[in-house]
C-alpha cells in the first residue's frame, strides 16, 4: 500500500530489480502479473505451481533460519523473502474466498520479522521500507479481528526508510484495537480526537515536504487523509463504547463527502478500502448511503481485480439485514466460524 505512486516508489526502485536476480521475488511477480493479464481470476495451475514454487523456497529459508540461529542472515536474504511474503498476499486476494490465505501470509510475514528481530543482521532501507508496509497491512487488518491475542503481536512501524508518512496515525489507531479488544482502562485518560488531528497534521506536513504529491494530486491526496482521519474518529468510537454524538454524525457526514468526492476515484481507490469499509459499518438503516457503498465496492472490485472486496460486502450487506447495528457482533460470529474479513 503505497499511498502515493511515483519514481521514490520502492516497489518500482528496488523490488522489481530485485526480482532480476531472485527467483523467489520473481516467481511471485510473474504469478500476479499472469493473473492480472487474465482479468478472470480464477484459480489456475500455472499460477498456483509458481505461487507453491515460491512457498517452499520461503520455508526453507525459514528452517535454515530456526535450526541455525549462529549463522548470519543477510540483508539480502530478509528482502527476498519479506518481499516474496508481500506479493503473495496481493496474489490471494485477487480470489474469492482469498481472505484466508493471505491472512496466512500477513503472520507468517510477521513471524519472519519478529524472528529477526532477535538476530543480529544487517538493516537496509528495502527491509525497513517492507516493514513499514507489513505495518500498515497488519494493522488495518486487525481492526477487523476480534481475537486478542492476534491484535498484539501485530508488527508496528519502523523509525527507518522513507515512507513514514502515516506511522503516528497508524500507532495510534493501534493503539485504539489493543486498548477495545483488551480490559485496559487507558482510553479514559486520552484525547483520542486530538491525537488523530496532531497525526493528520504530521502526515500532510512529510508528505507535503518530500516532494512526491504533485499539484495534480494534491487535493485527492489531502482527501485521502482526511477519510483516513474521519473513519479512524467513527472506528474508535464504535470500538471503545463511546457515545454516538453530533461529532460522530457530522464525521460520517465528511466521510461520506469525501469518498464521494474524490476528483479522480480510480487513481485512488485501491487506497480507500479501509475508510470505505467503516463507512459501511455506520450506515446501518441507511438505504441510500447502502448504495452508495455498493457502488464503491465494484469500484473497487473493478479497479483493483481483488474479489475479496466483494467478499467485505457480502459481509457488509449480511449486517445491514441483520438486528444488530453493531458490526462486531457479526464479525465475532463469522471468526468463529473461520470466516476472515479483510478490509484492506
Amino acid at each position: 500500500m503505497v499511498w502515493i505512486d511515483s519514481e521514490k516508489n520502492y516497489y518500482r526502485q528496488k523490488v522489481l530489480p530485485l526480482a532480476q536476480t531472485n527467483e523467489a521475488v520473481r516467481l511471485a511477480i510473474c504469478a500476479v502479473s499472469a493473473q492480472h493479464a487474465a482479468r478472470d481470476f480464477t484459480p489456475s495451475s500455472v499460477y498456483e505451481k509458481d505461487r507453491d514454487h515460491v512457498l517452499s523456497m520461503i520455508m526453507r529459508g525459514v528452517d535454515d533460519m530456526t535450526a541455525h540461529p549462529q549463522l548470519t542472515v543477510t540483508a539480502d536474504t530478509a528482502e527476498w523473502m519479506l518481499s516474496s511474503m508481500m506479493v503473495l498476499s496481493s496474489y490471494e486476494l485477487a480470489h474469492t474466498g482469498g481472505a484466508d490465505a493471505a491472512d496466512f501470509h500477513r503472520k507468517a510475514a510477521r513471524a519472519l520479522v519478529n524472528t529477526l528481530s532477535t538476530l543480529d543482521f544487517p538493516t537496509s532501507s528495502l527491509f525497513g521500507f517492507l516493514q513499514n508496509q507489513l505495518s500498515m497491512y497488519d494493522i488495518f487488518a486487525c481492526t477487523t479481528i476480534l481475537d486478542a491475542t492476534d491484535v498484539q503481536d501485530a508488527i508496528r512501524p519502523v523509525e527507518y526508510g522513507d515512507d513514514r508518512s502515516f506511522s503516528a496515525y497508524l500507532l495510534i489507531l493501534h493503539d485504539a484495537t489493543l486498548i477495545s479488544r483488551g480490559d485496559s482502562a487507558q482510553d479514559s485518560t486520552r484525547d483520542w480526537r486530538s491525537e488523530f488531528v496532531q497525526a493528520r497534521g504530521e502526515t500532510l506536513m512529510e508528505v507535503g515536504s518530500s516532494g512526491v504529491c504533485s499539484s495534480a494530486d494534491r487535493g485527492d491526496f489531502i482527501r485521502l487523509v482526511d477519510a483516513y482521519h474521519n473513519a479512524a474518529l467513527l472506528y474508535t468510537a464504535r470500538c471503545l463504547g463511546h457515545q454516538y454524538g453530533p461529532e460522530e454524525t457530522v464525521g460520517l457526514f465528511d466521510l461520506f463527502r469525501l469518498l464521494t468526492g474524490m476528483e479522480n476515484l480510480h487513481e485512488w481507490i485501491h487506497n480507500l478500502a479501509w475508510p470505505i469499509f467503516i463507512a459501511g459499518t455506520e450506515c446501518y438503516g441507511d438505504g441510500d448511503r447502502q448504495l452508495i457503498l455498493r457502488d464503491l465496492y465494484q469500484s473497487l472490485s473493478d479497479v483493483t481485480g481483488f474479489k475479496h472486496h466483494g467478499d467485505v460486502l457480502t459481509f457488509l450487506e449480511t449486517f445491514w439485514s441483520s438486528g444488530e447495528s453493531d458490526w462486531r457482533i457479526l464479525a465475532k460470529q463469522w471468526e468463529g466460524l473461520g470466516r476472515r474479513i479483510l478490509a484492506v
